[in-house]
């Protein structure tokens, strides 16, 4: 789902301008999970979002989790750039009483052409839909996972951490080869 804060009067708002920067929410790939869409400044089980804002989005899911099991919820937000200006030598709003930064000398506004942070945001969450970026993730944290459809991980091979760099065992957890849990009840 991809949102935005457009500029006014827009004929086609995937088109652009986006003018805060169009957001995609990649909720995940399990149906029926999500109950619903509320606004998480007031009460999101009861208060329907009100359309307006991408920052009042509060997504409502429904599962069970049985005493003694963890479950998790994956999410992800992909931000794209203002089309209308560039943050960061421009002031979007006018702040009163507020310190703002000063730009970079001799900087030029680079403004993303209308609707090409549209589509670059909309591209990448459906990449996202397609393959989730779980990285990082043990296949015991993959396994808990409520709201993607996942195939089930190849068992990894033991990881020992006794004769390893620093580098290797970092480069094993990055990979969910192993966890700090795991390596030092193995010490």
């Amino acid at each position: 789902m991809t949102m935005m804060q457009n500029a006014r009067r827009v004929a086609d708002p995937m088109r652009g301008p986006s003018g805060h920067g169009p957001s995609a929410h990649v909720l995940g790939s399990k149906s029926g999970l999500m109950t619903g869409v509320g606004d998480m400044y007031s009460d999101p089980f009861s208060e329907r979002w009100p359309g307006f804002d991408p920052a009042h989005v509060g997504y409502v899911f429904r599962f069970t989790v049985k005493p003694g099991e963890t479950g998790a919820l994956v999410t992800f937000v992909v931000k794209g750039l203002s089309e209308m200006y560039d943050a960061r030598v421009q002031v979007a709003v006018r702040i009163r009483d507020g310190i703002v930064p000063e730009p970079p000398p001799r900087s030029a506004p680079k403004i993303p052409a209308a609707g090409s942070e549209i589509a670059r945001v909309t591209e990448i969450a459906r990449r996202l839909v397609a393959a989730p970026d779980l990285r990082g993730l043990t296949a015991r944290q993959r396994s808990q996972i409520a709201n993607w459809s996942l195939p089930p991980a190849a068992p990894s091979p033991p990881f020992g951490c006794f004769e390893k760099t620093v580098e290797q065992i970092q480069d094993a957890m990055s990979r969910g080869l192993t966890t700090s849990e795991t390596w030092f009840a193995s010490t």
